[in-house]
C-alpha cells in the first residue's frame, strides 16, 4: 500500500474514532432534548408513514416497528415513492428522517398539504435551511450529529436518530419509550465482540429472531458503507434451515448472531444451528446485548462500530476518498429537478404566494389529416410550463382550449369563439389572479388567430384588473421569423417549415405527443411562397389548403421539435424579462 493511501485511511479512521468517543455525549443530549409540539389536531391519526434513506431508513423502520407494537397503523416507504406526487392523506402523518437534510429528502418534503402533519427529524441547525420548512408548517425535530460529514459511513447520527425514533413513537401514540437516560453509558460500556479478523473476509450474515430483524438495517450499512463489503443479509434463526444455510454450506461463511436477553428460545435455536456448521469453513459469533430490545439495538450498534474500526485498520479502507465519491450526483440531482409549475397539477398551498402567472392561449381547430385538434393547446401548455420553470415564483395556468378560429370553420370539428368572448374570459381570469395577490400576468398565444385581438385588448385588460401588471407577447411576425431561422439551420425552407401543421408544428408534436401524430397521413399542403402569410388563411384557409396544411410536414423529427420549443421559449422569456 502506498504511503499516500496509508495516510488516507488513517485520516478517516481517526475521524470515526473521534466521533465514536463523542457519541455517548451526543446520545445524552438528544435523549434529554424536549420534543417540539406536533400540533396534530383533534381528529384521530389514521396512519403514520415514515421514510428516509441510508441509516435514516433504519430510523423510519424503528419508528414504524414501535408504533405497530403499540397497536398503531404505521408503515415505511422508500424515498423514491415521492418521485411522484403523493396521494392526499389528510389524516396521515409523514415523518421524514434525514440527518444532513439530504437533497433527496426534499422529495418527501415537497407537498406538505397532502398530510395532516409533516415531521422532519434532522441534525441540521442552519436556520437558512430550516426557516423555509417551518414556514410550510413542517415540524423540525432536532438530533445531534450535524457535522458528521466527510466519511461515507456515519456513526453518531445512526445512534441519535434511533433515540428520537423511540421518543417520537411514544409521542405519536405508540408504546412508552424505554428509559434512555443512560443510553450513552450503555454505548460506552458495550463489549467489543471477539471476532477473528479473517472471519470478516468471508461472506457475512446477521442472524436474529422475532421481529428484531426488521430494525437492524443500519447494522448492514456498517458493513456496506463502512467496510465497503457486500451488504450482509439479515436471516431469522429458524429460516436458516432453508435456503440461507444451503447457500453457504459449501463455502466460507461468518454468521453474526445479534442476541438479546428478551428473546425467548433464541439460545437454544442458535445452539442447534451451530451443530449444523462445519467449523473448518463456518464461524458463528454471538454479539450478546445485555438489555432487551429496543435498547439492545444501541449495544449492537456499538459492537458493529468496534468491528468497523478494526476492519479499517486491517484492510486500510479509505473512508474519505471512497470509490465512486462524487459520481452519485445524478441521483441526488433528482431532488433538484425543476418543480412542476402547472397550476392544474398543484395543490393550493403550493400556489399560495406565486407572484407571476403565465397565461397561455390555445385553440381547438383542424391541423390537417395528421395532427390533432388540440395541437395549439398542447403546444401552449408545454411552452407555459417551460417558461414558468425558468422564472422564480411563477405558475403556469392551463391553456385556454378554444380560440378565435373562424378561418378553420369549414373543417368539421373546429371550435371558434369571437374576440369579445375570448377577451371576456381573459378578463375574468386576470381578475381572479388579482384577487389572489398575484403581482403579474404574462399572456401569449400558440394560435396565431388570437394575437390581434389580444394586442388590441391589452389596455382594457390592464384596466380590468387594477394592481395586476399585465403583459403579453404579441409579435407574431417576429416569432415566426425566429422559428423559420431555426428551421433554416436544419436545411428546412420557410415554405416547408410552414405556418400551420407544417414541419415546425409536426416536429413539436412528435416531441411532445408522438402517439397523436398520424405518421401515415403526412403529406405536403400549401407551400406557396408569400410575403403575407395571413393572406393564405383569411377568410377561409381551405381555399388555399384543401387538407388544412400550410407547409410540408414530411421531414418533421422529434429532435427538431425540441429545438423549436426551446427557441420559442427563449422568445417568450426575452419578452417577459423586457
Amino acid at each position: 500500500m502506498s504511503a499516500e493511501r496509508t495516510a488516507a485511511w488513517r485520516e478517516g479512521h481517526a475521524i470515526l474514532s473521534a466521533r465514536l468517543r463523542d457519541a455517548p455525549d451526543a446520545l445524552a443530549r438528544t435523549a434529554g432534548r424536549s420534543l417540539p409540539t406536533l400540533s396534530l389536531g383533534t381528529r384521530p391519526i389514521r396512519r403514520v408513514v415514515a421514510t428516509g434513506v441510508g441509516s435514516s431508513a433504519a430510523h423510519a423502520a424503528l419508528l414504524a416497528h414501535e408504533l405497530r407494537r403499540g397497536g398503531r397503523d404505521a408503515t415505511t416507504v422508500p424515498l423514491s415513492t415521492f418521485l411522484a406526487p403523493p396521494m392526499p392523506a389528510p389524516d396521515d402523518v409523514l415523518v421524514v428522517f434525514s440527518q444532513g437534510l439530504s437533497p433527496t429528502a426534499a422529495l418527501a418534503l415537497a407537498d406538505t398539504a397532502a398530510w395532516r402533519r409533516v415531521v422532519l427529524v434532522t441534525a441540521v441547525t442552519d436556520d437558512a435551511r430550516l426557516a423555509p420548512l417551518r414556514a410550510r408548517s413542517i415540524v423540525i425535530v432536532p438530533i445531534d450529529g450535524e457535522h458528521e460529514f466527510g466519511t461515507l459511513v456515519r456513526v453518531v447520527g445512526p445512534l441519535t436518530g434511533a433515540v428520537m425514533a423511540l421518543r417520537l413513537a411514544e409521542a405519536l401514540g405508540g408504546p412508552a419509550a424505554p428509559d434512555l437516560s443512560d443510553v450513552g453509558t450503555l454505548v460506552r460500556d458495550a463489549v467489543a465482540p471477539d471476532v477473528e479478523p479473517a472471519a470478516l473476509d468471508a461472506p457475512l450474515a446477521l442472524v436474529t429472531s422475532g421481529t428484531y430483524g426488521t430494525i437492524v438495517e443500519n447494522l448492514q450499512y456498517k458493513v456496506m458503507e463502512g467496510m465497503l463489503q457486500p451488504m450482509p443479509p439479515v436471516w431469522d434463526v429458524l429460516h436458516l434451515a432453508h435456503g440461507p444455510f444451503q447457500q453457504r454450506v459449501d463455502g466460507p461463511a461468518t454468521f453474526l448472531a445479534l442476541t438479546r436477553p428478551d428473546a425467548a428460545g433464541e439460545d437454544d435455536a442458535l445452539d442447534r444451528f451451530a451443530a449444523m456448521l462445519d467449523p473448518t469453513r463456518h464461524v458463528l459469533v454471538k454479539l450478546a446485548a445485555r438489555r432487551p430490545a429496543p435498547l439492545a439495538l444501541f449495544e449492537h450498534e456499538a459492537m458493529m462500530n468496534a468491528l468497523l474500526l478494526a476492519d479499517l485498520v486491517r484492510r486500510g479502507v479509505d473512508q474519505i476518498d471512497w470509490p465512486g465519491r462524487g459520481r452519485d450526483a445524478p441521483l441526488y440531482g433528482l431532488a433538484e429537478r425543476p418543480r412542476d409549475p402547472r397550476l392544474a397539477r398543484l395543490t393550493w398551498p403550493r400556489v399560495d404566494g406565486a407572484r407571476l402567472a403565465i397565461v397561455p392561449l390555445g385553440a381547438t381547430e383542424q391541423h390537417g389529416r395528421h395532427l390533432p385538434f388540440a395541437t395549439d393547446t398542447l403546444v401552449a401548455d408545454a411552452l407555459a410550463a417551460r417558461l414558468a420553470a425558468r422564472v422564480d415564483d411563477a405558475v403556469a395556468l392551463p391553456a385556454l382550449p378554444v380560440g378565435i378560429s373562424p378561418e378553420h370553420m369549414s373543417f368539421p370539428g373546429t371550435l371558434a369563439v369571437t374576440p369579445a368572448t375570448l377577451i371576456a374570459v381573459l378578463t375574468d381570469v386576470l381578475r381572479s389572479l388579482a384577487a389572489h395577490g398575484v403581482a403579474r400576468a404574462f399572456i401569449f398565444s400558440a394560435h396565431g388567430g388570437n394575437v390581434a385581438a389580444l394586442r388590441d385588448a391589452l389596455p382594457s385588460l390592464r384596466a380590468a384588473a387594477p394592481g395586476l401588471r399585465v403583459d403579453a407577447m404579441t409579435d407574431l411576425a417576429g416569432l415566426t421569423a425566429r422559428l423559420h431561422t431555426e428551421a433554416a439551420a436544419f436545411g428546412i425552407a420557410p415554405e416547408s417549415a410552414g405556418h400551420h401543421a407544417g414541419e415546425i408544428e409536426t416536429s413539436m408534436l412528435l416531441h411532445l405527443h408522438p402517439e397523436l401524430v398520424v405518421v401515415d397521413a403526412l403529406a405536403p399542403g400549401c407551400v406557396t411562397p408569400t410575403a403575407d402569410a395571413q393572406s393564405l388563411f383569411y377568410p377561409d384557409v381551405r381555399r388555399n389548403a384543401p387538407d388544412g396544411v400550410v407547409g410540408d410536414p414530411r421531414g418533421a423529427t422529434a429532435l427538431r421539435g425540441a429545438r423549436y420549443l426551446d427557441a420559442w421559449v427563449n422568445v417568450l422569456e426575452a419578452a417577459l424579462r423586457a
